[in-house]
């Protein structure tokens, strides 16, 4: 019996990338670190992600799914951050 190092590493990947998927999809805003909100205003850096959804899609199919399924929650995180707060109201009644 030979231990295939590809399969090994592929669910270790799926466990990692599932857990973390699992822990934003909980929150609704997640507090991403600065870098992270300042590479959304860029555009190359949404292309990148589409570009490691593809190389994810091409290793694994599973893989691209679930880093599509991340770079989901961290686009819509960020577009609902860039939003102006419409929340508070600073009318007097």
């Amino acid at each position: 019996m030979t231990i295939d190092i590809e399969q090994v590493l592929k669910i270790i990947v799926v466990f990692v990338l599932f857990t973390y998927a699992v822990c934003a999809s909980t929150v609704f805003e997640v507090h991403y670190p600065k870098q992270l909100v300042a590479l959304y205003l860029h555009p190359w850096w949404r292309l990148l992600l589409v570009a490691f959804i593809v190389i994810g899609w091409n290793w694994s199919p599973l893989i691209g799914v679930l880093i599509g399924i991340i770079v989901f929650f961290y686009l819509h995180d960020m577009y609902l951050l860039m939003l102006p707060d419409t929340t508070s109201s600073t009318e007097v009644r």
